[in-house]
């Protein structure tokens, strides 16, 4: 139920900015499992639900949207005769759908013009340009600002009728491909964020596999004794965990996540709802994995290569497990029902305990060093509905059953990792897109943004002495992790809301 009012509601502001009524229904089938991208199932839409009612709200809008550009496209006479040659390009289908279901937020990967782009002198065509096909949603974004909402719904009506993306462009803004692209750029230009380049602080970088426009980056794990970082990536056919040297950041070992490991129709859970967890002996690796079974949570041993131990959840989706200090406990998130909570798994008697029980979304857990209490993000709010955008970071104690809001940056907080001594927690701050890495200090009530080279910074861990950090940061030349000192410095002070 809660699901059809966001589908109805969704539906309604996208007809009137688009201003178009749909001619038939829009199947969607809502389900609990782990997957990157939205798939077929009969005449129905498969959007997955991971307990996040918000995220579920920019699913179903893409899907929606993109139901509404193909309903506008045929209900144009001209679009029955345009060959798939000339079909509507796909940086403006799937641009523009992202733009509508993610709103406001900015594309970090889209918003800063290619320095290397076409020259305003050259005819430029933005029917032909590669970088559009990661430009499109910041451009529908400059396109709204510009001409007003409307101009989606008009621009989809003029190129049903042209076929032609840059005649249709002219007609909606009035103005030539030149203009228009000088125009667009000057709006990015004006929007976008300084790349911090401050190699003074001896970083030590680390490359990755992933896509310069990937945004679900990967996971990171800094051992026990601090001496290795392993990093899940995405790899070519199947994920790759790579065990890299965190003196000078070489690569030791790549062991590949492949059918031989994994169980015939398992796969491990997509990065955005995964984590990465040493034990505490710093040889077994932990991550989620889904599958025709039900999800589970697998051990990977780092020496032989080969899962020796396997955790089978009574749940529909599991996320984001973490090892206790000791290794005896894991603490995960999952959807039982029609939310995610936090839950605890011992590893020796495989009995599940509940930490947190409502209807919000909590993810991203893990214990501080004391293995007393778990840090979590939620989005609960006094004054908001299950359906929040934002997240905060929460501390529950385990001795006492209680949760207190630890850190509200006023963005989505995320990530939360304790220090050694318990005193100071690093986190992901995502502000309407734009994320970086913060430090709370729970005496002093500090909260710091980190001065961080790149665009971008994400999923930040703690080194045991207390003193170093591993992320990942993006750059114009796609992503990395770095590993550097904290603190670095203080670029602006956070306030804190509630501690």
């Amino acid at each position: 139920m809660r699901v059809a009012g966001i589908a109805e509601s969704e539906y309604e502001c996208i007809a009137d900015l688009l201003a178009h009524d749909m001619r038939r229904v829009i199947a969607i089938r809502v389900a609990p499992v782990n997957q990157t991208l939205s798939a077929r199932h009969g005449a129905a839409t498969i959007i997955p639900f991971n307990g996040s009612y918000a995220d579920c709200k920019r699913r179903l809008a893409l899907d929606i949207a993109l139901s509404f550009q193909t309903d506008i496209l045929q209900g144009t006479p001209g679009t029955r005769e345009l060959s798939s040659r000339r079909g509507i390009p796909q940086w403006m289908r799937r641009g523009m759908a992202r733009y509508i279901s993610e709103g406001e937020r900015p594309f970090y990967s889209c918003a800063i013009p290619a320095e290397d782009g076409p020259s305003r002198d050259a005819g430029h065509s933005l029917a032909t340009d590669a970088d559009m096909a990661a430009h499109g949603p910041a451009f529908f974004r400059f396109l709204d600002s510009r001409f007003g909402g409307r101009a989606m719904g008009d621009l989809l009506r003029e190129f049903g009728e042209t076929g032609d993306i840059d005649t249709s462009l002219a007609a909606v803004t009035g103005m030539r491909d030149e203009r228009l692209w000088r125009e667009w750029s000057d709006y990015c230009a004006s929007r976008s964020s300084p790349e911090v380049d401050d190699g003074s602080h001896g970083f030590i970088n680390i490359p990755v596999a992933m896509d310069r426009s990937d945004s679900a980056v990967g996971m990171l794990a800094v051992s026990p004794d601090g001496r290795r970082i392993a990093i899940l990536e995405r790899g070519s056919a199947h994920p790759v965990i790579r065990i890299h040297d965190t003196g000078g950041g070489a690569l030791e070992k790549t062991i590949g996540i492949t059918g031989s490991i994994l169980r015939q129709g398992n796969h491990v859970v997509i990065h955005a709802e995964n984590n990465l967890s040493w034990d505490n002996h710093g040889v077994v690796l932990l991550f989620a994995v889904s599958g025709r079974s039900g999800p589970a949570l697998y051990m990977l041993d780092t020496r032989s290569s080969v899962i020796t131990e396997m955790i089978s959840l009574p749940f529909s989706v599991v996320m984001h497990p973490s090892f206790s200090p000791d290794g005896n406990r894991i603490v995960f998130s999952a959807v039982g029902s029609s939310s995610s909570d936090i839950y605890i798994v011992d590893r020796k008697t495989a009995k599940i305990s509940r930490v947190t029980d409502d209807a919000f979304f909590e993810s991203h857990p893990s214990f501080t060093p004391d293995g007393q209490r778990v840090l979590y993000s939620s989005n609960r709010s006094a004054d908001s509905g299950y359906g929040h955008g934002q997240c905060s970071i929460f501390v529950h104690d385990l001795r006492t059953g209680k949760s207190l809001m630890a850190v509200d940056s006023g963005g989505n907080d995320m990530h939360a990792s304790a220090s050694p001594d318990g005193v100071s927690i690093l986190y992901t701050a995502d502000r309407r897109g734009w994320s970086s890495i913060c430090r709370y200090n729970a005496e002093s009530g500090e909260n710091l943004q980190l001065k961080i080279p790149g665009l971008l910074a994400s999923r930040p861990r703690w080194f045991p002495d207390g003193r170093r950090f591993a992320c990942f940061i993006y750059k114009k030349s796609g992503w990395g992790i770095i590993i550097g000192t904290v603190p670095i410095s203080a670029v602006s002070g956070i306030p804190i809301t509630d501690r």
